[in-house]
């Protein structure tokens, strides 16, 4: 599906009306819905729907847009097949603000059908006050925009004032726990306390819809609860399978796990739905651990370029499978940095560049893992203890493993795996961190079984 068109004015609501079109088709396995991610950048006016559907590697588009007619808003949409250009279906529905939110499900219904296809939707918990569902799809497209910067005060306050008006509409809930969720993971201001607080109060009202469980998965993840949510994100690929967000999460957390067959089948999931970023470098992280570099490459080059960080996350992940090879990497730095990332990216290209590293650019490597966020602050403990491992600085190396275990590490995969840190497996602390870990992967995969019973 397409972004809903709309004046300036009627802008978010748009965006965030969209989004809700697809997360109704993506709850059935009958269908593969591309999420707006993907496909906004095609969203231009002058484009043949039968190219975009080509490109996007769809069988049917689906495209319209929404006006003020007088007192309501009009909704028009239409279906086009992409392999011959005829029309399959077209609708306009008109609604009251407060409707908007139906009218979106009215929509999502009547695509399916045209497309053979029933969905089983469970019927939204009616509201009142017409504030709600503008406040909602404003604060949604929101969320959208701030990630993954972090900025999500304006979401935060916009759903916060739609919860204050419908306090147990599980939607907003779950909306307002995603971006509390994101905004504390990179500290600009969101509680994860609330962010698991309202999502599992929208999980308890609301178990049978997709949106509340991705919530909780990702709420409980950035609160280091990582087996919690393993079983949040099982639940989400059971009950929307489109969801490629929930496939992401979940093939990333079995493959730290070292199920590496599971895991895969989650990333492809994510991949062929959404052509997640996130799950194509996880997935070539997979293929680089089973030694099919070439495969591993091949993915990062699918990886959709959106910005100069983008760029440069994937030139650090190229060198980063050439350090796994034992090889130095002329990685480029092209693209303007953030500040806050610049001196960290500068040290660490000149470490696979040259293979050394001096006292500052160490202190530099350590700096970058101190963050507030234990997962992140794993995480970069990870790629700054490889890097030293790289160039030899071993003790300063398993100083950072420390770290990133201390900070609840659970990527079994790599303490097993990664060709980085061969020189310190055989250090008697090493071991011990390893069994830490492994423990805590054995939750995760048991919090996945348990989900399906």
């Amino acid at each position: 599906m397409l972004p809903l068109r709309a004046s300036d004015d009627l802008g978010d609501i748009a965006d965030g009306l969209s989004e809700e079109i697809v997360d109704r088709l993506s709850v059935t396995r009958a269908l593969r819905v591309r999420p707006l991610a993907s496909v906004r950048a095609s969203n231009h006016a002058d484009d043949d729907p039968r190219e975009l559907g080509a490109a996007l590697g769809v069988d049917v588009v689906v495209a319209g847009s929404i006006r003020r007619v007088g007192d309501v808003l009009r909704i028009a949409a239409r279906a086009i097949g992409v392999a011959d250009g005829l029309q399959l279906w077209a609708n306009r529905v008109d609604t009251k603000p407060e409707g908007l939110l139906a009218a979106g499900d009215d929509v999502a219904r009547a695509v399916a059908h045209a497309l053979t296809v029933e969905i089983d939707m469970p019927a939204r918990i009616a509201v009142a006050d017409p504030r709600v569902a503008k406040l909602y799809l404003e604060g949604k497209a929101r969320v959208r925009r701030g990630w993954p910067e972090g900025t999500m005060e304006n979401a935060i306050a916009t759903l916060e004032a739609a919860r204050r008006l419908a306090p147990d509409d599980a939607p907003v809930l779950a909306a307002i726990a995603m971006a509390h969720a994101r905004s504390a993971f990179f500290n600009t201001g969101g509680s994860l306390s609330r962010a698991r607080t309202f999502a599992e109060r929208a999980v308890a009202i609301a178990p049978a819809i997709g949106e509340p469980w991705p919530a909780l998965g990702i709420a409980t993840l950035y609160g280091s609860s990582v087996a919690d949510s393993a079983f949040a994100l099982s639940r989400a690929v059971a009950r929307a399978p489109g969801l490629g967000t929930a496939h992401s999460l979940l093939g990333a957390l079995l493959l730290e796990a070292g199920a590496v067959d599971e895991a895969l089948v989650h990333l492809d999931a994510a991949i062929a739905i959404e052509r997640s970023p996130n799950a194509l470098w996880d997935a070539a992280r997979a293929h680089m651990y089973r030694g099919r570099d070439a495969k591993a490459f091949a993915l990062l080059a699918e990886i959709p370029i959106t910005d100069a960080m983008c760029r440069v996350n994937i030139e650090k992940t190229i060198a980063r499978f050439h350090m796994w090879r034992g090889e130095r990497y002329d990685a480029s730095l092209q693209d303007p940095i953030p500040p806050y990332f610049r001196d960290y990216i500068a040290v660490a290209f000149e470490a696979h560049r040259n293979g050394t590293l001096d006292a500052v650019g160490a202190h530099v490597m350590q700096q970058m893992s101190d963050v507030p966020n234990p997962r992140l602050r794993a995480a970069r403990s990870q790629f700054a203890a490889e890097l030293l491992a790289f160039v030899g600085d071993h003790n300063a190396a398993l100083a950072l493993v420390e770290r990133s275990v201390d900070a609840g590490l659970q990527d079994h995969l790599w303490m097993e795996r990664c060709p980085a840190l061969a020189p310190l497996r055989t250090q008697p602390r090493f071991r011990e961190l390893a069994v830490i870990v492994a423990r805590r992967a054995d939750s995760v995969l048991a919090s996945v079984a348990k989900s399906t019973q």
